[in-house]
């Protein structure tokens, strides 16, 4: 009785670990917003995560194997192979709906490699890049777009409702012969010792009126800051280059965009880049299970002893817990614990050195 007992609790939780397991498919980001028809591109960028490390499996028939989709309406991607880390993950066929001018769909559709996707870092990258705009549209319009669909492998049910599925982006493209919009031509982050460079280039503005950068440690929960406003430069036809500097980046993973806005308020956002910055030797590693129960394990390397300092916040920025914790040169492992009463949602880990704070999001 004892041995069946145990069985059904080993299966009980095998079934819990598999539904916990969280894939998501964020909205894509478009630069430039407006396009230019014709002539015009567009670089599309999504993000793509999972809460667990998973290995996918390329054979159709295991429980492992997955595949993803994303569509193209009055866009010709046929140029533009999917690239990024995400992307390396799946193999791509292009196809088309057999339609003609703006009825023309294509659709890439990614089988999963033999391959494991990490939960650290827990950002992954699908780019298209320099695709073209095959028909016009106006403000009115809706049905130019870009659409993403991911389907989970059999075994590992989301439980993130509506993030793997249909995620659409539209946006509006003016017409030949209209105002030309601001056109960004890059915008990129250096590393200068413990600082990053934010820099970005346009090549013709009209009414613009400044910028705003923008940062995130998690850009999944749309959770962003200002890192300052630098003044457009209204109305230009010649190359232009723009700086802002991040002082105090956290240990990690460090994400930026560029919030465009013009005279009238219109507000345009880039492309996201990330950013892995490492200071003095630490980092921070898994933070399981997430979600959580009642404690969170936490994996954590150093190059020396040190005392840190672990601090549990709700998603409003309220303390629930602070515990002082000694670390040893090397990998180490610690709990936040008695965490059984704290009602569902989403926290804030921050685990603090002499140098610097790494924070990550868990789920109850």
């Amino acid at each position: 009785m004892k041995k069946f007992l145990n069985l059904i609790l080993i299966t009980f939780l095998l079934q819990s670990s598999l539904a916990a397991q969280d894939f998501a498919l964020t909205n894509p980001t478009i630069t430039p917003n407006p396009g230019i028809y014709p002539g015009g591109t567009e670089n599309i960028t999504f993000n793509f995560s999972t809460s667990q490390s998973y290995t996918f499996s390329s054979n159709p028939s295991s429980n492992n194997y997955a595949y993803i989709t994303f569509s193209f309406t009055k866009l010709n991607p046929t140029l533009s192979y999917p690239t990024g880390t995400g992307a390396a993950l799946f193999n791509f066929v292009l196809t088309n709906n057999g339609g003609t001018g703006t009825g023309l769909v294509y659709t890439y559709t990614g089988t999963t490699k033999d391959i494991t996707m990490l939960s650290v870092p827990n950002t992954y990258t699908i780019v298209f890049a320099g695709v073209p705009i095959t028909a016009p549209a106006t403000k009115a319009e809706t049905d130019i777009r870009v659409a993403g669909q991911f389907t989970d492998p059999g075994n590992a049910p989301t439980g993130l409702t509506g993030n793997n599925s249909a995620v659409i982006a539209t946006y509006t493209v003016l017409p030949s012969g209209g105002p030309l919009p601001l056109r960004l031509l890059s915008f990129n982050g250096i590393k200068e010792e413990t600082k990053v460079q934010l820099k970005w280039q346009t090549s013709s503005e009209q009414n613009s009126s400044y910028f705003e950068v923008e940062f995130s440690t998690d850009p999944n929960i749309n959770s962003w800051a200002s890192l300052g406003k630098v003044r457009a430069a209204g109305t230009s036809t010649t190359i232009r280059d723009y700086s802002l500097t991040h002082n105090s980046p956290v240990d990690g993973m460090n994400y930026y965009r560029l919030k465009q806005v013009d005279i009238n308020r219109n507000v345009v956002y880039s492309n996201i880049i990330p950013i892995n910055f490492t200071i003095k030797g630490i980092h921070l590693g898994a933070i399981y299970p997430n979600p959580f129960v009642d404690k969170i394990k936490i994996e954590m390397s150093s190059d020396r002893n040190q005392t840190i300092s672990v601090q549990l916040n709700d998603n409003v920025g309220r303390i629930i817990k602070v515990q002082p914790v000694l670390i040893q040169n090397g990998v180490n492992q610690f709990w936040l614990e008695n965490l059984n009463s704290l009602p569902p949602g989403i926290y804030n880990v921050e685990v603090k050195t002499a140098y610097s704070t790494y924070r990550m999001k868990v789920k109850k």
